[in-house]
């Protein structure tokens, strides 16, 4: 199944936590986020959460208004039954 990522077409953004990107993509699609020393992988998931959520609210609903004709799409070409709400 292809990552959500093909839902909706757009410019790249690379997130980094802990270590800042020199490497991928352009310096203005970069977003660095310090972490603390004693940073855990619980702390990681939910600073990632919490990013990926305020990036997602601050934006138009294109992933909600594209997944259903996805997944209408997805169907057919990986022969699968997935819907768009889970149930």
């Amino acid at each position: 199944m292809k990552h959500a990522t093909t839902v909706v077409p757009s410019h790249e953004l690379f997130v980094s936590f802990g270590v800042e990107d020199t490497i991928l993509g352009n310096k203005e699609n970069n977003f660095y986020v310090p972490l603390p020393k004693n940073a855990d992988y619980g702390m990681v998931m939910a600073i990632g959460y919490y990013i990926i959520g305020k990036i997602q609210k601050s934006q138009h609903h294109w992933f909600k208004e594209n997944l259903v004709a996805y997944t209408e799409r997805a169907n057919k070409l990986f022969k699968t039954g997935i819907k768009p709400i889970v149930e």
